[in-house]
């Protein structure tokens, strides 16, 4: 009787740690997608429940102008763009929604690098033309 008892006890602490894990899988999965525009003019990533860092590249050139939009609903996100070795040329802590240009220093590989906790939302980054104002 004794030994039937503690496999039950056992048996359902089992169970229940097992679901546990699992309800905390559901809650922190998630989606991430990354849209690059044609011809190199941008990008953009989208995000639900991220929790997380997730990069993406971009080549840009000295003195180009990329238009940042920061479309922040829920959690907490991080952004920083940077080219490889060098300091960032954006870094923004606990995004909210904003919208800004940038201007590229050095041509190169950027890394747009987003990092979130529960976020949901997206980032665009644009490069701007020259008949938008671009450089």
């Amino acid at each position: 009787m004794r030994t039937l008892r503690r496999a039950g006890i056992f048996g359902f602490s089992a169970l229940l740690l097992l679901m546990c894990f699992w309800l905390t899988g559901c809650q922190l999965s998630g989606t991430f997608s990354v849209s690059k525009m044609p011809g190199g003019a941008g990008l953009g990533m989208e995000y639900e429940r991220l929790n997380g860092r997730k990069t993406a590249e971009l080549g840009l050139s000295e003195g180009d102008r990329v238009r940042v939009s920061l479309l922040h609903t829920a959690g907490q996100v991080d952004v920083v763009l940077c080219r490889e070795g060098d300091e960032p040329v954006y870094r923004g802590t606990g995004q909210e929604n904003a919208e800004f240009t940038v201007t590229i220093p050095r041509s190169g590989i950027y890394q747009v690098t987003v990092t979130g906790h529960l976020a949901t939302g997206k980032v665009l980054f644009i490069r701007l033309g020259e008949e938008l104002g671009g450089r």
